[in-house]
């Protein structure tokens, strides 16, 4: 299948996933949460921080990250990099084009664009790690929207193994390298390029400390998140417990992540809806809270526009 022909049955998703959120909801009610959230401000400017607070996290993760390679990075640089990513997820149809530009603004660190973007990549691998743990932890913790939405442990457990095979068949790739040169055969095929993957992922591998301390921070990530939907949701008056906003926020995430809409644009408002109904969170109430972290994350893209257009001009 082409580009352009994935591309449209990607917007066709997204329409249709927006034409049917607005089939499930009342815009005149979704305006009257969006006027209650309003009055408490307070709680709204909170949920609207977070995300900074949450920019930072990523920003010392992928600061470690870059140190076990030996490589040292400002933080206000990285924090810049990362905002310029959010404007990249924002304005592109794409889910991995704030990565891509992300590995751009590090890749003059290692000479080499491919060994900047491997270390994204784990990064990535690392933050979907973070994701799972914070919703299984949830469930298996006693949260009652587990028990009420048919089939979500099979989706949650599915969620899990995948990003445990992925884990793992990178840990095995990395042992693999490991070995002893005259151990160790690569494809004839195999090309410079490869053998820097390779050797990066090499590095990673002899740094397990440091490599489980990320994790650590991926988990401080999410939590973050749900801490910001908590706020949302107290900010319209409704009340879910911070283990079932937990488990729902992380399915949500990775709903969203899946490549077969626009940046997620209707996946996530549905499955916010379809995940909290079961919990009280009214379909109503819960586009309120789809709308309210669309419109936080364009500013955080917006203001990564900013510095993306200061930054290309300087260059020029």
């Amino acid at each position: 299948m082409t580009p352009r022909r994935w591309m449209l049955i990607r917007v066709v998703v997204s329409a249709s996933m927006v034409v049917y959120l607005l089939r499930q909801i009342a815009i005149a009610d979704v305006a009257t949460v969006l006027g209650r959230g309003f009055r408490e401000w307070p709680l709204l400017a909170v949920a609207a921080t977070l995300p900074a607070a949450g920019l930072f996290i990523s920003g010392l993760r992928w600061q470690l990250l870059l140190s076990i390679h030996g490589k040292r990075a400002v933080m206000r640089s990285l924090f810049s990099a990362l905002l310029v990513g959010c404007f990249f997820n924002q304005f592109l149809p794409t889910t991995i084009g704030g990565d891509v530009a992300r590995s751009r603004w590090t890749s003059s660190l290692f000479g080499s664009r491919l060994v900047s973007l491997t270390v994204v990549g784990v990064d990535r691998i690392l933050g979907l790690v973070g994701v799972c743990a914070v919703g299984a932890a949830a469930a298996l913790a006693g949260a009652s929207v587990v028990d009420r939405v048919p089939g979500l442990w099979i989706l949650a457990s599915a969620a899990v193994v995948g990003v445990a095979g992925l884990a793992a068949s990178a840990s095995l790739a990395i042992a693999w390298v490991a070995k002893p040169a005259g151990r160790r055969r690569f494809p004839a095929a195999a090309g410079p390029k490869v053998q820097l993957v390779w050797s990066a992922l090499t590095t990673f591998g002899s740094k397990k400390r440091r490599l489980a301390l990320a994790v650590l921070l991926s988990i401080a990530l999410q939590v973050v998140i749900v801490i910001q939907y908590f706020a949302l949701t107290a900010a319209l008056g409704v009340h879910v417990s911070l283990w079932n906003l937990s488990i729902i926020v992380s399915v949500v995430t990775l709903i969203s992540l899946a490549p077969i809409s626009i940046n997620g644009i209707g996946l996530r408002e549905n499955a916010l809806i379809v995940l909290g109904a079961p919990v009280g969170l009214s379909a109503n109430a819960a586009a309120a809270i789809g709308a309210l972290c669309a419109a936080i994350l364009l500013g955080y893209g917006l203001a990564g526009g900013v510095i993306y257009m200061r930054s290309v001009r300087q260059g020029a």
